[in-house]
């Protein structure tokens, strides 16, 4: 036999595999209860136990190899079928399952398999295995909630695992893990891929030169190829399946539902999908914490949903897929959902938010309070949840690995929380643009299109083009009016101008945001690895720290450094997003309003100089302006502005609504109409493109005003663009 503490590399792949072993155990039993006649999975089980009483002999663990021996001795039980798969069975083998683990990690923290025996949890295994009568057999302990820094930083369980080696896929049952795989620690992993960082940076570099010599040429050309080939294959080296992270779930599950004294059925679809290994184990705990709210505060007891006729068994999924370069995991229950009256009271005591801007919230916006910290609205703390730590750990460590995470809640349905996260931090395509006079980098995974400015004001044919709001700027593109921001004037790299018509717009997606930025260009002139041309302004970058000062700011994801050897900052579309507080997209749901097929659905926000919330038909508006006031021109009891060859009617908002009418030094105009026929209406701001969430409600509206519709959340007056104007 081998000691303990002889060999230590020896001990620690024990360890390892039976840890390993540990985890198929769990999710075999749990397939086991579902379907007690599968002979093959009894097999299995019986295999595993008999695996790690094997290697626990081999290593002198003699208490651990009696505990596994009185297991495998009820585990033959059963295969002979001598015994029947019941409650005492199950319990007791989970148990076992427990008590090994505790062993394992006894011997790996102290080399030895420490005080306690096990010796009644033995004769218990026995005496079932004999059918004698026992106790039924006490829940599996439950998992007690962290502190808040490490409800979500570090591994929950009472005795964490050790560390897993990398694995294509959990090891077959009556297959060696050496047979299938090799274990590489996972620094040297990382090393390998920061080396492949540097060359990546270095073939950067040699395509900079430019040069004609077909040696040269041919042998750049070659170091491209394989160094792209060994990029995809370093990354692939820190890819795992999401499943290590949800083959976990089904035990802790079970273990949950016992606890609370319900009964859920869990899901799981996609784990499949692969994710940088680091990130895997940034979101485990995050998605325990998901798991146990959904369990604890989203399942209603058994009892209560057949009274609200649903299912006594409970519904809890999770799913995994890649969306758009990044990877998206969800976790959907069928409970009776966020009271959102209650998270409103809530927000409103805490301060969070006035009474009477609360009550004008969104439900969507109100949900987010959720993730403010020591937030909650649970009537008790239990030894599940419940303290208000935790949801915005959650979203502290999802957000600092460059992902987001939302809510989506339905009343009586249920509640989806939605977690995207990047498939990697360590390589990633990026879009190299220029504004002023610096070189910046847009991940590739937001961009959508690339829309170029045209110089054209006096036709609507010439183009897209910035409208005219100096505070509110928009591009109309395909019957859309989408925000955008002048990078150089946002960062602070030039002067605030005047709106521009020359430059190119990088439309973005972030979440369900949509908008543009503004740049000067994309990066050309640098020569390309054949010495012809320019190169792409799309490029493979390495992602580099920035210090404390600039992470502070918000604005930047990280650096990069370029084959010319400049250094150029990453934007955080997220933290530009938030900065610049841009109106948010919006994706259907079941419980919303149809979405906008066309502009006649839909409405442009705005408020007037005296603050009301006004809205005006898409469909009928042509532009968007903005004036001096010294450009309106009195004409009686009417003002006109100069537009081309003609003039348009000017009527304020204010005054059309029967409000007095601020004077200002310019005016901000929504023209409706054609040229020929056109009016103008001189608004404060313009706020969003909603569309209508109600029907036209025209009864009790005050002069001006053809009716109020729900638009975001909130009613707002619709300004009368038909009859009872003043032209």
């Amino acid at each position: 036999m081998v000691g303990a503490n002889d060999n230590e590399e020896f001990v620690q792949e024990f360890l390892v595999e039976s840890t390993e072993n540990l985890d198929q155990l769990d999710r075999d039993l749990i397939a086991l209860e579902q379907a007690p006649g599968d002979e093959e999975r009894l097999a299995s089980i019986f295999r595993t136990v008999h695996t790690i009483k094997g290697n626990s002999g081999f290593f002198g663990f003699a208490k651990l190899g009696a505990l596994t021996h009185s297991g495998e001795h009820l585990l033959g039980r059963l295969r002979d079928g001598k015994l029947t798969f019941d409650d005492r069975v199950t319990g007791s083998l989970y148990s076992m399952v427990d008590a090994v683990r505790a062993i394992l990690r006894t011997i790996e923290t102290t080399g030895n398999e420490g005080d306690h025996d096990f010796r009644d949890l033995a004769q218990r295994l026995t005496a079932v295995a004999a059918g004698e009568a026992v106790e039924p057999a006490p829940p599996v302990p439950v998992q007690a909630e962290t502190p808040p820094a490490a409800a979500v930083a570090t591994p929950s369980v009472p005795h964490p695992s050790p560390a897993k080696p990398a694995l294509e896929k959990p090891p077959a049952a009556d297959r060696s893990v050496s047979e299938s795989s090799i274990r590489v620690d996972v620094g040297l992993v990382g090393s390998i891929l920061d080396l492949v960082g540097e060359l990546v940076l270095a073939r950067n570099e040699l395509r900079s030169i430019e040069t004609t010599d077909p040696a040269v040429l041919a042998a750049a050309h070659r170091i491209n190829t394989v160094t792209n080939a060994l990029q995809e294959t370093a990354v692939k080296t820190r890819l795992q399946p999401i499943e290590h992270v949800f083959s976990k779930f089904p035990r802790t599950v079970r273990d949950l539902a016992v606890s609370c004294g319900k009964e859920v059925q869990l899901s799981i679809d996609g784990g499949d999908t692969e994710l940088d290994r680091t990130l895997i184990e940034s979101i485990r705990d995050p998605l325990t914490h998901l798991v146990r709210n959904a369990i604890d505060h989203g399942i209603e007891p058994p009892e209560v949903r057949a009274a609200r006729g649903k299912p006594q068994v409970g519904r809890l999924a999770l799913r995994a897929f890649n969306e758009s370069g990044q990877v998206t995991i969800e976790v959907e229950d069928d409970g009776g959902g966020i009271a959102v009256s209650a998270v409103r009271a809530k927000a409103v005591a805490r301060g969070l938010v006035a009474a009477d801007e609360a009550a004008a919230l969104p439900d969507e916006r109100v949900l987010q309070f959720i993730f403010e910290p020591g937030f909650s609205t649970a009537a008790a703390v239990t030894s599940v949840s419940g303290r208000g730590v935790g949801m915005d750990v959650v979203k502290t460590n999802i957000e600092a690995i460059g992902g987001t995470v939302d809510i989506h809640s339905r009343p009586g349905l249920g509640t989806t929380v939605r977690v995207r996260v990047p498939l990697t931090l360590a390589i990633m395509p990026a879009l190299i643009v220029r504004s002023a006079s610096e070189r910046l980098a847009i991940p590739q995974a937001a961009v959508r299109e690339l829309v170029p400015l045209h110089a054209d004001r006096e036709s609507d044919r010439g183009g897209p083009r910035i409208e005219g709001l100096d505070d509110a700027p928009v591009i109309r593109l395909r019957g859309r009016l989408l925000p955008v921001v002048f990078l150089d004037e946002f960062l602070g790299l030039r002067p605030q101008t005047a709106c521009r018509d020359e430059g190119t717009v990088v439309l973005v997606r972030v979440d369900d945001h949509e908008f543009g930025i503004v740049i000067d260009g994309v990066r050309h002139g640098q020569p390309g690895a054949a010495g012809v041309g320019e190169s792409a302004s799309l490029s493979t970058v390495v992602v580099k720290p920035i210090g404390t000062l600039l992470s502070q700011i918000g604005l930047y994801a990280g650096a990069t450094v370029l084959g010319d050897g400049g250094v150029v900052l990453i934007l955080d579309l997220r933290g530009i997003l938030r900065a610049a507080d841009l109106p948010a997209g919006r994706e259907a749901d079941e419980t919303s309003p149809p979405a906008a097929t066309s502009d006649a659905d839909r409405y442009l926000v705005c408020r007037t100089r005296q603050g009301r919330r006004i809205a005006l038909p898409l469909e009928r508006i042509t532009r968007l302006e903005h004036v001096a006031a010294a450009d309106v021109q009195p004409l009686g009891d009417r003002q006109v502005v100069r537009h081309g060859a003609g003039f348009t009617a000017v009527v304020d908002a204010d005054r059309l609504l029967g409000d007095e009418a601020m004077v200002g030094n310019a005016m901000k105009l929504v023209v409706l109409g054609s040229d020929e026929g056109a009016v103008a209406v001189a608004v404060g701001q313009i706020l969003d493109v909603l569309p209508a969430e109600s029907q036209l409600q025209s009864t009790a509206v005050s002069t001006g005003v053809s009716g109020l519709l729900a638009l975001g959340g909130m009613a707002t007056e619709v300004l009368d663009v038909s009859r009872g104007l003043p032209w």
